[in-house]
């Protein structure tokens, strides 16, 4: 078996296992991890989310969809600690925020550079269309609207630094999109599709604009007991060309595709955690990573 691929292998097998073990099992379902929730909070109520992840790059997909990894001694690093507040504003509709921190560290050919800072932060809007509740299986479904700003810092890039500074796109993007779940005392499964717009910027001089892409997320979370669940997500992306000064730029489209096996513990009514781990299954002209993810949702 290859080796870089026993991680996955086990963490699936292990997966299987408790969901065979969990059949006889209460539930209490509190995910999901990637995937955007199809439900919104309450009127008045107001959530505070926070996602740590450390992005380990490990190679690059190429044009064919090959990996070439890093060479030997090579790191490559992104510690990043977005934070979410959501409020309910009304009945079916929920506003939030994101704002996320960032740390970047990396050693390339022997030289080391890090640096850290805040990055693109966004805002969003939540309104449900269909509300399914616990009973049945009519699903609720929601339309999301996103605008991500440019905070991050993009251009006037130190070049000792190996792009470690660059914390954000330099670009305003909206999206629109839809989610769709369903929920019961032992289940629930998610799925997102989401459209974007990056807009056009000028980086140094240069204008350039990333490729629309559709962002698409399916999750499935199975209670284990009244406190444990375990969750398991698919989630990638669709992007198209690159174009810098209106041209686009020859084999830029990329794709990705990602398997993220975790566990949830629901502490109490005000405080659940969620912990898991990314693996890259396939992909298109972009960094092959394997990401940790811990994630706290704190009610109010």
């Amino acid at each position: 078996m290859n080796g870089r691929r026993q991680p996955l292998v086990f963490a699936l097998a292990g997966l299987s296992l408790i969901l065979f073990w969990a059949r006889i099992s209460t539930a209490d379902p509190v995910g999901p991890l990637v995937a955007d929730f199809a439900d919104t909070l309450d009127p008045g109520k107001f959530t505070l989310q926070v996602y740590p992840s450390l992005s380990i790059r490990t190679g690059n997909f190429d044009q064919d969809g090959n990996v070439r990894y890093l060479p030997s001694g090579d790191r490559d690093y992104s510690f990043a600690v977005p934070v979410i507040p959501i409020y309910g504003i009304m009945k079916d509709w929920e506003i939030s925020g994101e704002i996320p921190f960032i740390y970047n560290w990396k050693t390339q050919s022997g030289q080391s550079a890090q640096e850290g800072n805040i990055g693109d932060a966004a805002l969003k809007t939540k309104y449900r269309l269909f509300e399914g509740g616990e009973e049945g299986w009519k699903p609720s479904v929601s339309m999301i609207g996103r605008v991500r700003f440019p905070t991050g810092k993009f251009e006037n890039l130190n070049p000792e630094k190996m792009g470690v500074d660059s914390m954000g796109s330099g670009s305003y993007m909206y999206s629109l999109g839809i989610n769709v779940g369903k929920w019961t005392k032992k289940w629930q499964v998610t799925a997102n599709l989401w459209y974007n717009w990056p807009q056009e910027t000028t980086t140094d001089g240069v204008k350039s604009k990333e490729g629309n892409f559709w962002f698409y997320a399916l999750a499935g979370e199975y209670a284990i007991t009244e406190k444990w669940s375990v969750i398991l997500e698919l989630y990638g992306q669709e992007q198209g060309r690159t174009e810098i000064e209106s041209r686009p730029v020859e084999n830029s489209e990329s794709r990705a595709l990602h398997v993220v096996p975790g566990l949830g513990w629901d502490i109490s009514k005000n405080l659940f955690i969620m912990a898991g781990c990314s693996f890259h299954l396939l992909g298109k002209n972009t960094p092959h990573s394997i990401i940790p993810i811990l994630f706290f949702n704190f009610n109010f």
